[in-house]
């Protein structure tokens, strides 16, 4: 996956209720979920986010 910073191999957890997928992308050695597509009950986005830098 490209980000600003780079690019991560990463794979993503998802869970459907009703016609609604929510999908995390998880990353190895990053401990929480590097991009993620959070959906409410009726539809809409809850929330979203992506990683824009990573340091070490």
């Amino acid at each position: 996956m490209e980000f600003e910073f780079g690019t991560l191999k990463t794979f993503t957890i998802s869970y459907g209720i009703n016609d609604i997928e929510n999908k995390f992308w998880i990353a190895d050695n990053v401990p929480l979920p590097v991009k993620a597509e959070y959906y409410s009950l009726d539809g809409t986005i809850d929330y979203t986010y992506e990683l824009v830098k990573l340091e070490s």
